[in-house]
């Protein structure tokens, strides 16, 4: 196998830029008819069947887990005002 040369390579990654361009621009191009109201509406009451986001359900659950205590700065915990 010969190495590929710094032109070849450049080449390579020139069109791998190139291509990413283009999904970039034709996802951006599909996303203009989203109304996001409407894909709200969508998989909050109409779909039933669908997955929650990882980054999504993590953070459901860390908002709905109470805060720590709070530390004082002499190291001791404080219970945090009701």
């Amino acid at each position: 196998m010969s190495p590929s040369s710094p032109l070849q390579n450049q080449a390579t990654r020139s069109k791998a830029f190139d291509d990413g361009q283009e999904a970039a621009k034709n996802a951006w191009e599909a996303a203009q008819d989203f109304k996001k109201s409407e894909e709200a509406i969508k998989f909050a009451v109409r779909e039933e069947n669908w997955n929650v986001p990882r980054y999504i359900r993590e953070g459901l659950i860390w908002l709905s887990e109470p805060p720590p205590p709070l530390v004082v700065p002499d190291g001791e915990p404080e219970e945090p005002a009701a």
